[in-house]
């Protein structure tokens, strides 16, 4: 009688952890569903901006963005890949959680500092845009791990660079830059993977 009762209570101790580990994997499943969804439009973005990780605009021949775009507390990753911006709203450096954006073939002409502000930004892609310069304010972005500006019309690129410990990648190929200047910037970031063009500029 007693084992049988050492049984039962067995039987349900199991259950009742069974129990705790079915709804943990219930809110895991759904909140990795929620952060893994993908929207593509913004309106539709922004009517539901609690649940908005991950917003993708690409081509879709934006030229400005609205300051509503602030209001996407949880973006972690923004695509504007392939638009016609030159210049990013001041209400992006609302985006705290943002980690990545992808700002690629639009028409830039100055490195969008003020993302700078943006403590878990780690990656800034760059690249086919119309930059000249990578500016003395670029030691802002302390956490920057990848940096991508291949294809751009950088002529040049500030010591302070040199500051951003914790970039592990930067990509400036098909960008013509000297021996000497290509050596400056691997004595500034020598803890860094720096991709070039070889010197006749010609590939990547």
């Amino acid at each position: 009688m007693k084992r049988q009762k050492k049984y039962y209570k067995k039987i349900k101790f199991n259950s009742s952890h069974l129990f705790t580990t079915l709804v943990f994997c219930f809110l895991w499943t759904t909140t990795y569903c929620q952060e893994s969804k993908k929207y593509t439009d913004l309106q539709n973005a922004l009517e539901n901006i609690d649940s908005v990780f991950i917003l993708d605009l690409s081509g879709k021949r934006i030229s400005s963005l609205p300051k509503e775009i602030g209001e996407l507390i949880n973006l972690k990753s923004l695509n504007l890949k392939n638009n016609k911006l030159s210049k990013l709203p001041k209400e992006c450096q609302q985006l705290s959680n943002l980690q990545s954006i992808d700002l690629s073939k639009n028409r830039f002409k100055e490195f969008p500092c003020l993302l700078s502000s943006l403590e878990n930004l780690k990656k800034i892609i760059l690249n086919r845009n119309l930059l000249n310069q990578i500016p003395d304010s670029i030691n802002q972005f302390k956490n920057l791990e990848y940096l991508d500006l291949w294809s751009n019309e950088i002529k040049y690129v500030s010591k302070s660079i040199g500051e951003l410990k914790n970039l592990e990648e930067i990509d400036l190929r098909v960008i013509m830059f000297s021996k000497e200047e290509k050596a400056r910037i691997n004595k500034l970031l020598p803890n860094s993977e720096i991709h070039f063009s070889n010197s006749c500029n010609c590939g990547y």
